[in-house]
């Protein structure tokens, strides 16, 4: 779904709005939370997993590395810290720059006169990237004392 298509403008948007300024304050981030999930799966569907699992696994590791019982223990508090950006980075590695790495190496592998290589096709997920620095900020938010996550 567009934000220009009349799905959208003419249903989608004014139900939203209008749910949002009835529900008591407490429920209004609920809202926009589950909205904004049907509005992803709606135009990307089958990467929908894909951002549940980076939400979770981002905030897991944010309330953790917020956590009192790592409060003092700042080598595993990096590790996990660590851990985590490079689990973001590998998302962002895999499904954006996959395929152009494949191509590289299939061009290079003929140049060289070794044969072909197979070629990586994945459809880029929307707004990967907006996501995987939005994570990445979080978690190396919540590893900063006196930042809550």
């Amino acid at each position: 779904m567009s934000f220009a298509s009349p799905i959208f403008l003419w249903l989608f948007m004014p139900v939203t709005l209008t749910a949002y300024w009835l529900l008591p304050g407490r429920w209004r981030n609920a809202l926009v939370a589950a909205v904004s999930l049907v509005f992803y799966t709606w135009g990307a569907g089958a990467y929908t997993a894909l951002l549940l699992s980076a939400i979770a696994v981002n905030y897991a590791a944010g309330i953790a590395i917020d956590s009192d019982r790592l409060r003092e223990r700042s080598r595993l508090r990096l590790y996990l810290l660590i851990a985590t950006v490079l689990w973001n980075l590998t998302i962002l590695a895999v499904w954006k720059y996959a395929g152009f790495a494949s191509h590289q190496i299939d061009a290079l592998s003929s140049a060289l006169g070794l044969g072909h290589t197979p070629i990586i096709s994945l459809a880029l997920p929307i707004g990967i990237s907006f996501y995987t620095f939005h994570h990445l900020s979080y978690v190396g938010s919540s590893n900063l004392i006196g930042v809550e996550a």
